[in-house]
Formats: C-alpha cells, structure tokens, sequence
C-alpha cells in the first residue's frame, strides 16, 4: 500500500511541474488582466495578433496564463538609456 501511495505522490508532482497545471483563463478575465475589452481581444484573434488562444468550443475562447505572461513579457518595452538620464 505504501508503495501505491508513494507512485500517486510522484504521479502527483509530476502532473503539477508539466503544463497541464497551466490555467486557463477565460476571455474576460484576459481582458480585465490586459487592460483591453474583449472586443478588442477578438479583433485581434482575427487579425491574428495578441496573445496565443485556446478555442474551447464554438463560442468559448480561453488563454493560457503562462501565453499572456509571454506575451506580457515579449511585448514590454525598455525606454532607451539617453532618454532615461535625459
């Protein structure tokens, strides 16, 4: 028995390192989280820009937190040094 719950324990931790623990975050919730209405978020899914999309049924659109992070972060701009310092 011990070694039964010791495979669940690995099975476990496992499922929570791999992407699958990765939440998806409804269509309102990324708008409120990017500051933009959704739809502005459907404007572009079909001008194919913003973050990468999950179609969860005819009507259901949902997103991946670790894809808006990315896309938060690919999307981040520096301001240059010399403007900075002025």
């Amino acid at each position: 028995m011990e070694a039964f719950e010791n495979k669940q324990q690995r099975d476990f931790t496992s499922l929570l390192s791999s992407p699958l623990r990765d939440r998806i975050v409804s269509e309102n919730e990324t708008a409120t989280y990017l500051g933009v209405s959704s739809r502005t978020l459907g404007r572009w899914r079909a001008d194919g820009v913003g973050p990468a999309w999950i179609a969860l049924g005819e009507k259901r659109i949902g997103y991946r937190q670790s894809d808006l992070t990315c896309y938060v972060e690919t999307n981040r701009v520096e301001p240059a040094a010399e403007l900075r310092h002025g």
